[in-house]
């Protein structure tokens, strides 16, 4: 949860938290560096292909296990304990590590560009994992401010409909920013630093979430 996400929060309560700020935080949440460097692996691994559909099939995938979680947190736990979710964000940062290595292993066979390989359904799978790690703290953020288990709810339901929503968008665009600098550089030079910032952020991530 981030300062901005505390200060949506803080804005209001109630039907107004559901209705508005809920569908503001969930397309802030879809800007967090870890999903955005999961869509750029995912472009780099995909080619052209659908870029709006791997950004909404990851988002999908984010939006099923935040809610999967995240209601049985608010209804009868309201917290997910400490180690587990030390282990998600360890997952989330070698899932990016892995991802990352794909694509640099996938410029060694001298292609023009990595091979497409990355599926809607792979990139589901992949925001299965995200949306495990982001729960806790997006529960805690809602709980903070509702106390009624049903507005709760349906809080973390806009979340997360406007965090897929939203990731489908961050797809495209980055799609977009990357089709165009693959008319001026070569595509192999744009994946492999792709590739390089991808893995020193996931190696971060991992060891930061593990220290």
């Amino acid at each position: 949860m981030t300062q901005l996400d505390a200060q949506l929060a803080g804005l209001g309560s109630g039907w107004l938290f559901v209705a508005v700020l809920a569908g503001l935080l969930g397309l802030r949440h879809a800007a967090d560096p870890d999903h955005l460097t999961a869509v750029l692996t995912l472009r780099l691994r995909s080619g052209r292909q659908q870029p709006f559909g791997l950004g909404l099939a990851w988002g999908l995938g984010h939006a099923v296990t935040m809610i999967a979680i995240g209601v049985p947190l608010i209804l009868f736990v309201a917290r997910l304990p400490e180690r587990i979710q030390q282990g998600l964000e360890v997952a989330v940062g070698l899932l990016i590590v892995v991802l990352a290595i794909r694509v640099l292993w996938g410029l060694t066979a001298r292609r023009p560009e990595p091979a497409p390989a990355r599926t809607p359904h792979g990139a589901f799978m992949i925001g299965l994992l995200h949306g495990a790690a982001g729960s806790a703290g997006i529960v805690a953020l809602i709980l903070s401010r509702l106390d009624d288990p049903a507005l709760a709810c349906a809080s973390l339901v806009v979340i997360a409909a406007f965090c897929a929503l939203s990731m489908g968008a961050c797809s495209w665009a980055i799609c977009r920013g990357l089709d165009h600098g693959e008319r001026h550089l070569d595509a192999r030079w744009i994946a492999g630093v792709g590739g390089v910032l991808a893995l020193a952020f996931g190696v971060l991530y991992a060891v930061t979430a593990a220290g």
